[in-house]
């Protein structure tokens, strides 16, 4: 059996952070955090486009961005939680840049060449050429790796959470008070299925993209957390907006064919031919949500 005080399972941004707050506000913490392949590969990595966050004072505001976050929303927010990510984005970015992430400046180098994307009235989009992602988890993985509390266990696969249905106890969806007392995990490396009980479980565990036939989401993106969590007798709420990768996915008959149009810089990416592009575009996406520079109907050009 393997004990740690904390158990975080997944490498991305998420557990990285998570890994890095706990280890500077408790040092005398024992913390150990997963990867089911390599330390780098997770959903972060490949997020291209950057990160949103009031920036430019001169310009924009909290209540913009609450404005814009709620209109994209079409009235599925949840109102604090809009509230609590906008006001809180600043800090957290100015936080990832002190340990190490780079974003692209301007030609003077004076300021952040801020970005705009669909949904965004202003920009406000920090970006690193279009390894944003890359570049983030770059920097938390040098963050977190100079930490003597922090472990990382490469090829360590988690496979259930540990519950008082372990100890014997009938657990229903609906029983209250489930506790979770560590996780049973696949070490690859020896084949073997590690007992690892912890104080604290963080599921960190990434998207879901490849539940699907046909997705451009990474071979890593497999669900294992809700999946964990399902069968824990867990309850998971709104699964209908459970996160995926911004990207365009046209599958052609007899081959797959993956074209995608997420831009740092909030340029129409559109891979396809104009006909086709009209017929994707035209009257699907309201005007106001439109990256700036585009319209509703086919783009004037391709890429």
């Amino acid at each position: 059996m393997n004990k740690t005080d904390v158990l975080i399972i997944g490498s991305g941004v998420a557990g990285l952070s998570s890994a890095i707050q706990m280890a500077m506000l408790r040092p005398e913490l024992s913390i150990t955090l997963l990867s089911k392949t390599v330390q780098f590969e997770s959903n972060t990595r490949y997020a291209q486009g950057g990160i949103a966050a009031v920036w430019d004072e001169t310009k924009d505001n909290f209540d913009k961005h609450i404005e814009d976050t709620l209109d994209a929303g079409d009235g599925l927010c949840n109102k604090e939680a809009v509230y609590n990510v906008v006001t809180e984005g600043p800090a957290r970015v100015r936080e990832i840049i002190e340990w190490g992430t780079h974003f692209d400046k301007t030609k003077s180098e004076a300021d952040y060449d801020l970005g705009r994307e669909g949904g965004h009235s202003v920009n406000r989009i920090l970006h690193y050429k279009d390894l944003s992602g890359a570049e983030m988890q770059r920097a938390l993985i040098e963050k977190a790796n100079s930490f003597p509390n922090i472990t990382v266990k490469e090829h360590y696969y988690a496979i259930n959470l540990i519950t008082q249905h372990h100890l014997g106890y009938s657990l229903t969806r609906v029983s209250p008070n489930i506790e979770c007392y560590g996780a049973y995990i696949l070490n690859k490396a020896t084949k073997e299925i590690e007992t690892w009980v912890a104080r604290i479980t963080i599921l960190a565990s990434g998207g879901a993209g490849q539940i699907y036939r046909n997705t451009t989401n990474p071979q890593i993106a497999t669900g294992d957390g809700p999946a964990m969590v399902y069968r824990a007798k867990g309850r998971w709420r709104i699964w209908s907006l459970y996160s995926f990768t911004l990207q365009l996915c046209i599958i052609l008959p007899a081959t797959i064919r993956i074209f995608s149009f997420q831009k740092p810089y909030g340029d129409l990416a559109l891979f396809s031919k104009p006909k086709m592009a009209k017929n994707l575009c035209n009257g699907m996406i309201p005007a106001n949500r439109l990256l700036p520079g585009t319209s509703s109907h086919a783009p004037s050009t391709t890429r």
